[in-house]
């Protein structure tokens, strides 16, 4: 996915949250969201983080801590949503939770 300048994580949560806010007025009933992976994790909390439209957000296989990707010496090609200006320095993966809310978010973690 080519961001022109934007941050991949803000465009793809973006979207999931536009996805997701219409699929309940469409269908009229709340929405839950399953993300699996490294990656699809912290877009879909990301997601979580910005809208009260989630009902529920399932993450299988989330990162612990950002800070695995600078232990993982994960290079921006490999993972470009990891690499959101600033984030690790206000929001790591507990905080986003929270944010989320960790009634509606239930996660399990990759290694």
């Amino acid at each position: 996915m080519s961001a022109v300048g934007d941050r991949p994580l803000g465009i793809q949560s973006s979207q999931i949250v536009a996805i997701a806010d219409w699929a309940a007025e469409q269908f009229n009933q709340p929405v839950s969201l399953v993300a699996t992976g490294e990656r699809t994790s912290l877009i879909g909390l990301a997601a979580a983080a910005q809208s009260d439209g989630l009902a529920s957000v399932t993450l299988n296989g989330s990162l612990k801590s950002l800070h695995q990707v600078i232990d993982r010496d994960i290079a921006v090609n490999q993972q470009p949503e990891m690499f959101t200006f600033g984030l690790l320095e206000q929001f790591d993966i507990p905080q986003l939770i929270a944010v989320a809310g960790r009634d509606r978010v239930t996660a399990t973690f990759s290694e």
